[in-house]
Parts: C-alpha cells; sequence; structure tokens
C-alpha cells in the first residue's frame, strides 16, 4: 500500500494546505479548488521497482517508493510527517484534517475526498481509479434547549487498517510524541520517556532510585543495539566495525553497600528474612575479597545475578517468596567452596522448596532459575579467558569481535535469562563516535520492531516515516544514508511469520543535499518558505509553498552536491558562510575607499586574501590589492626578497 499524492485543505496546524504533494509513484494528481477538478496524468519518469537493490534475494520485502521532503527551517517538514500519522495511523480514531488522499494498493488505485473538497470534475475514469467520499457522520443533540450538531464519527479509510507506520527521529527536542496502535514509534523524543515508564510500570526503578530518564533510555538504548548485534544475521551489512570490547558494570554496589534499596529492605522485613539475605550478604563480600584480580570480578557479578534473584523473587513474586526460605549454611564448610558452587547449591535448595509447595508454577519460575544457574556456570569461564580486562572491582570488559563474537552471545543470551524484569549488569561499548552511535541506533531501533523481538507483529503493509535521519552523520556516510535503508529495511521487515512478504514506502525529512542526490526529482517535495505583506491584516504574513519538482526543473538524482547547495532549498546568498563574506565584504570596501591604509593594516589585508579557498576570488581580489597599492615590479621583487630573507 502506498501514499500516491495529497491535498489538505486549510488550519492552524497545517503549513502546506491547499497544495499538491505529489510523492512520487506511476501517477501524479492536481487538484483545482476553484473548479473543483482534479487532474491526474501518468508520471513521465515512473520506474517499476526503481528502489529495488541487484544484490537483494528473493525473500525480501518489496520497496515501493522512497520520497524526501526538502526545505529551509521552518517549512513544515516534521509537520507534515505528524499529519500523516495523525490521520492515517489506525489508532489515532480516523481523519480529522479534511484532505484528497490517492492510494495505490496492488495495482488498484483509490482516490478518497471529503464533501468540503468535493471533485466536480476528473479524469480518473481514464486511469481506471476509483473515487469515494469521506464523510463525517454527525447527530443532533439538545443543550440548554439549543439542538447543536456533533460529529458521531470520523470517517476512517481500510487500507490503513492493514497498514503499520515506524516512525524514526533521532532529534531529542523535548517534544512529547506518542505511540497509537497501528504506529511504531522509535523516535528518541518517545524513547527516552518511554524507556523510564516502562522500567516504572515493571518496578526495575522506582521514587526511591532518582535514576534520570536520559540515564534510562541509553541503558535501554544499548540493550537494543546488544540485541541487534547478536540476532541480527545481515550484521556484516554494517558499514562500520563494531568496536572491540563492550564495557560491563555491575548495578549492585554489594562491596560498597547493602546492595538494595530502602523498599526492597522493607520488604524483605514483611517476610522475616531480611537477616538471612544480610549474612548471605556478608559471605559475597568475603568471597570478593580474594586476591586473584579475574576471580573476584567473576565472584563480583556472581554474588550480583544471585543478590538480584533474591530481591527480585522478593519484591515481584510474592506469593512464592513467602513461601521459601533461603539458607547461608554452607558458609561454615571446613573446605572452602567456590562461590559458584555456593551460589548452585543455594539455588538448588530454592529449586527444591519450590516444588514442595502446595501451589503449582508454571514452567516459567523453573527456566529462570536454570537461567541463573547457567549464567553462574558460564561467568568463571568467560572471566578466565586471556582476551578479557579486568579493570576495578565490577568493570569487565568483554570482547564481542573475531572468535570472541559466539562467546559474548551465548553470555549475553545467559544473562537475558537470569532475570526477569530487574537487569543487574550496565552494558558501555567502547570508541564509538557520535556517528557510528547515530547509525547503530537507526540499525538497532529498527530491529527492535521485528519479528523475532516484538510480541505483537508488524503488518505486511509497512509506512517508514525518517524525520531527519541523516542527522549526526558525516557527509560520507550522508552519502551511504539512502542506500543503507534500501539495504537494510527490506532484509529486518523481510516477510510476516506466516511467509507474506511485506511492502514498504519510505518517506524521509532532510536538510542536507547529499540524501536528496539519491531521489529523482518526482520523488522529492520541495517547500519553500514565502513572505508577502497582508494589507488586511497590516502585517507580514509567511506561508509555505509546495514546489513541483517536474514543471520547475529541479534536478536532484545523480546531482552534483555543489549543484544542489547552490539551490535556494539548500542556500541561499552563495556557498560562503556568513563571516568569511563579512571578512570579504570589508576587504572589498577598504580597498575601493579613497582613504590611505596604513601598513599594518595592508598587511592584514594581504593575509586574508592569501587565506581565500576560492582561487578566482583570490586573484581578483590581489589585483584589487596590487592595483589600489600601485605596486610594480620593483616593489614586489623588494617584498619578496625580504620574504624569503635574501
Amino acid at each position: 500500500m502506498e501514499i500516491l499524492y495529497l491535498f489538505f485543505l486549510s488550519a492552524p496546524e497545517i503549513r502546506v494546505s491547499n497544495q499538491d504533494i505529489n510523492f512520487g509513484g506511476k501517477y501524479r494528481f492536481s487538484y483545482k479548488t476553484e473548479s473543483k477538478e482534479l487532474i491526474v496524468r501518468e508520471n513521465p519518469y515512473y520506474i517499476e521497482n526503481f528502489f529495488r537493490l541487484q544484490n537483494d534475494v528473493e525473500d525480501v520485502a518489496k520497496i515501493l517508493n522512497v520520497t524526501s521532503i526538502i526545505g529551509e527551517n521552518g517549512t513544515g517538514k516534521s509537520s507534515l510527517l505528524k499529519l500523516i500519522k495523525n490521520n492515517f495511523v489506525d489508532g489515532a480514531g480516523g481523519i480529522r484534517n479534511p484532505l484528497i488522499i490517492a492510494l495505490k494498493n496492488n495495482e488498484n488505485v483509490i482516490v478518497y475526498h471529503f464533501d468540503q473538497l468535493d471533485i466536480k470534475k476528473h479524469n480518473l475514469n481514464d486511469f481506471k481509479i476509483k473515487i469515494e467520499k469521506l464523510v463525517n457522520k454527525t447527530e443532533t443533540k439538545t443543550y440548554e434547549g439549543k439542538v447543536i450538531e456533533v460529529k458521531s464519527s470520523i470517517p476512517t479509510i481500510n487500507e490503513f487498517a492493514s497498514t503499520d507506520f515506524i516512525s524514526f527521529s533521532n532529534i531529542f527536542d523535548g517534544e512529547l510524541e506518542s505511540e497509537l496502535k497501528g504506529g511504531y514509534e522509535v523516535s528518541t523524543n518517545f524513547l527516552i520517556r518511554n524507556d523510564y515508564l516502562k522500567n516504572v510500570e515493571n518496578r526495575l526503578i522506582n521514587n526511591e532510585t532518582n535514576q534520570r530518564e536520559i540515564d534510562i533510555h541509553l541503558f535501554e538504548e544499548i540493550e537494543r543495539q546488544i540485541s541487534f548485534v547478536n540476532r541480527y544475521i545481515h550484521a556484516k551489512f554494517i558499514p562500520f566495525e563494531l568496536p572491540e570490547y563492550i564495557f560491563l558494570t555491575s548495578k549492585k554496589e554489594v562491596d560498597y553497600d547493602l546492595g538494595f534499596s530502602a523498599l526492597e529492605k522493607q520488604i524483605l522485613e514483611e517476610y522475616g528474612i531480611l537477616n538471612d539475605f544480610l549474612e548471605l550478604l556478608e559471605v559475597f563480600k568475603k568471597y570478593i575479597k580474594t586476591k586473584n584480580s579475574k576471580t573476584r570480578v567473576a565472584n563480583y557479578f556472581i554474588a550480583s545475578c544471585l543478590l538480584n534473584f533474591l530481591l527480585e523473587l522478593a519484591t515481584h513474586y510474592r506469593a512464592i517468596a513467602e513461601k521459601i526460605k533461603f539458607s547461608v549454611k554452607y558458609k561454615s564448610s571446613k573446605e572452602r567452596q567456590s562461590l559458584t558452587e555456593v551460589a548452585l547449591r543455594i539455588l538448588d535448595d530454592i529449586k527444591d522448596q519450590s516444588n514442595g509447595l502446595s501451589f503449582s508454577f508454571d514452567k516459567n519460575h523453573f527456566q529462570w532459575i536454570e537461567g541463573i544457574k547457567n549464567f553462574i556456570k558460564l561467568l568463571p569461564e568467560l572471566v578466565a579467558k586471556d582476551d578479557l580486562l579486568v579493570g576495578d572491582l565490577n568493570i569487565l570488559a568483554v570482547k564481542v569481535t573475531g572468535t570472541s563474537k559466539e562467546d559474548f552471545k551465548t553470555f549475553y543470551n545467559n544473562y537475558r535469562n537470569s532475570y526477569r524484569l530487574k537487569p543487574f549488569i550496565n552494558f558501555k561499548w567502547r570508541s564509538l563516535s557520535s556517528g557510528e552511535k547515530a547509525l547503530f541506533n537507526i540499525y538497532s531501533r529498527f530491529y527492535s520492531l521485528s519479528n523475532g523481538e516484538v510480541i505483537t507483529e508488524l503488518n505486511r503493509n509497512l509506512i517508514v516515516l525518517i524525520d531527519e535521519g541523516d542527522i549526526y552523520l558525516h557527509p560520507a556516510w550522508q552519502k551511504k544514508f539512502i542506500y543503507l535503508l534500501l539495504d537494510y529495511l527490506p532484509r529486518v521487515y523481510s516477510k510476516m511469520v506466516n511467509g507474506v512478504k511485506r511492502s514498504i514506502q519510505i518517506i524521509l525529512t532532510t536538510n542536507s543535499p547529499i540524501p536528496a542526490s539519491d531521489l529523482p526529482n518526482d520523488c522529492t517535495i520541495f517547500l519553500e518558505k514565502t513572505s508577502s505583506y497582508s494589507e488586511e491584516k497590516q502585517t507580514i504574513i509567511t506561508k509555505t509553498i509546495v514546489k513541483d519538482s517536474l514543471n520547475d526543473q529541479k534536478e536532484t538524482f545523480a546531482s552534483n552536491i555543489y549543484t544542489l547547495l547552490s539551490d535556494s532549498f539548500f542556500i541561499k546568498n552563495g556557498l560562503i558562510g556568513d563571516f568569511a563574506s563579512e571578512k570579504i565584504d570589508d576587504v572589498i570596501k577598504e580597498l575601493s575607499s579613497g582613504y590611505e591604509i596604513p601598513m599594518e593594516k595592508r598587511e592584514m589585508i594581504r593575509k586574508i586574501i592569501q587565506q581565500i579557498g576560492e582561487p578566482i576570488l583570490r586573484h581578483k581580489l590581489f589585483q584589487m590589492y596590487n592595483d589600489r597599492f600601485n605596486l610594480n615590479l620593483h616593489e614586489r621583487l623588494d617584498k619578496i626578497e625580504k620574504h624569503l630573507k635574501l
């Protein structure tokens, strides 16, 4: 399913109202408000499967179209994406802004329109395009003796019921984003808040912890990245090398405090197991004081894992915790056992107690205990490896590249099975640039919505909305951005569980001409801001105009970046920075004036001219400089000799 065309009726929140917005595709539409006429014509530059890469295999999703929205700040690029979400996402409650929309579903094209945008003339029949009216249903109600009309239902479009929208942005400006049924937000604004709320709802954190939203978000971001690295089968297509090590730190500061919060202490007291817990904690501290650095670190993480389990059992599974006691009788053993053995015996004891309880458990309870046992068994082996860096007491650097990749994957999968709701390890990548992090976010966030990662499966039709996704990327990676999307998204969203292949439409905004050079002009929406004085309102009115990329002959595909930059849609008043431009203007004014210029200032002007990178401009200014001071050949030679100290 593909959006071909939009026409919004004027409203305060719509900057692109009463204008044709063509997204590319097989047809182009034009609506005349005066005559109520809708004209459609074939797109002369349309190419079927244009966005399919040659190296695609048969089971990848189909990219129907990619559209870029270009315009200076304030033209409404992001607002247009929000309009699409707010009207078409299945859970938005219907289409609230009167509009005309053309959709293509397989080979069928249909135009929907509101009464306010009536279509009295059209040539849709020539192209076998259907037309259907959207109606706001109203009913009359009596209020304070007056009969008023109220909307009883808002129209919807059936095609969007089988379409999911995915919205991505790396921009963080504090604006609230909400997730609706049929819409999936992987934008920074949304995730920062949602990651925090998820931790609160699952009681992973509470008001006592005083953890900032951004800290929780960074942890969850790492979790998404680790899941991507360990599970995505096409990781070789990532355009940068993953860091060699990932740093692990324990959330449980066993050696420095009691390792639990006041709320957890209160719950342990309620069950009468606080003293047992404190005794166990003291036992763990003794094991951590071993002189061997690798054994000490391994013991620290084993202690963190077991303490986390006991606290999670007490705070989240009270029906079990109030029936189970744990023992520390192993502390007095004459033959000193390893902490691994002690922890495993405690877990076996808890498992035996669970089996003896009168009520039954689901299998997840025992799988959880087995997951902890596997993690505790694996940890000493992992820490003993030569390619592992051991830092402070609770810092571990695990190698994730080369032959160690599978070891880390096994370790991480065991770790994920060792807790239910409370992660007890923080992960942090080493040596990632801001650009690498930005790309990593793109890969991992989109992957987090794939078949293997979410409970609710995505629909077969996907519309991906990307707001300035190339932000933070170096120009070299901006140049790859469109290609990476075309390569990655069809793989990660290839098909549904039942084998049905998906289709994907991508709509993105950008402030850079570099991604724009990868898209044909018929797939580019140019937004231009214009200002005019209103006699009626006695003020300047600013509005956004949608430029017709074909009629205006704005060529984008495979265009030279400098040519695109020189277009007023990107940079007005030339390509030189404003500061440099002002300095050059000052030089020209000085050289053009009739005032005497002191030698010191003459030298400053000469140095400025020497540093100008544009050769024609530099040559012209040197010519002005020489003419201004009437430097003859002998004077110039004297200056050269003096400079060379001859």
